[in-house]
This record gives structure tokens, C-alpha cells and sequence, in this order.
């Protein structure tokens, strides 16, 4: 027997909102435990994140945020449809609350480079690479067939 959209749903959405949870209630412990450790790894913590929601929107066969959006229209009728949306947007605020307070654990007198979203940055600015832990520029990335760039500022 097919399964419905409303089982797709709940299953693979029900599945990534327990994983995020998840990542997030560890960052977050791990952050709060020693913020010198999680900043020595922090690819342990979020990389896994990283690819959560892609995985979300192919195992629905789908590629974007909007067309998760019109999935859940199909079977909005149904208040447990309601209540996984609801559930989604909570683990993601969840999440986005644990990264501003780790942001804020790391802030400091920090007088380097401000990039802000939106801004250009050096092509030869040099970062850390968090799934090797080795020093990379941008000009490494130029030219790949996708890069996921997420910044993560801390104070050594």
C-alpha cells in the first residue's frame, strides 16, 4: 500500500524535528559544559545539522522550503499536520536560539574582520575549515560545484 503525503509527513518531518532537537539540546550542553572544548570541534556539534534538511526535502521528494509548505496545505486538515508544522518551527527556532546564545558565549573584544550577510569578503581571508580543522581560503572553494559557507566567529 502507498503511503500518503500525510505518513510522508509525519514520518520523515517527524523524524528531522527529533534529529534537530537532538543536535541542538547536545551543542547546546556541550557549549554551556566547556565553550573551549565545543569551539575546538565545533563540525562534531553542527555538520550534522548542516545536511539535516536537505535530507528532509529528498526523502519527500522535493527541493525547497516552499514546496515542504505546500506539502503540509495538502493535508492541513488534519490537526496533526497542524501541530508537525507547528512542532518544525519550534526545533528551528530551538535551534537558531542555540546558535545566538553560543554567539553570544564567543563574543568579545574581537577587532578582526566583519562580515556581515550581504557583505563581500576577501577572496584570500582565511578560515577554518570545521569538518578538518585546517586553514583554507576562500579562493580553495572558487569554482566547486557547491560550498556551503557557514561563519562561526570565535575568540581563541
Amino acid at each position: 500500500m502507498a503511503s500518503t503525503i500525510r505518513d510522508q509527513l509525519k514520518d520523515v518531518v517527524g523524524e528531522t524535528i527529533k534529529t534537530l532537537h537532538k543536535l541542538s539540546t547536545e551543542a547546546s550542553q556541550k557549549a554551556q559544559d566547556s565553550i573551549e572544548d565545543f569551539i575546538a570541534s565545533p563540525g562534531k556539534y553542527l555538520a550534522p545539522a548542516m545536511t539535516l534538511h536537505t535530507s528532509m526535502l529528498t526523502r519527500l521528494n522535493i527541493t525547497c522550503m516552499a514546496q515542504l509548505d505546500d506539502l503540509f496545505k495538502t493535508s492541513f486538515q488534519y490537526s496533526d499536520i497542524q501541530e508537525l508544522k507547528e512542532d518544525l518551527m519550534q526545533a528551528e527556532e530551538e535551534w537558531d536560539t542555540m546558535l545566538s546564545d553560543i554567539d553570544k558565549k564567543l563574543q568579545g573584544d574581537d577587532t578582526g574582520l566583519v562580515i556581515t550577510e550581504g557583505s563581500q569578503a576577501p577572496i584570500d581571508i582565511t578560515l577554518v575549515e570545521a569538518s578538518s580543522s585546517r586553514e583554507v581560503t576562500l579562493a580553495d572553494y572558487i569554482g566547486k560545484d557547491s560550498v556551503l559557507l557557514i561563519l562561526l566567529r570565535h575568540s581563541l
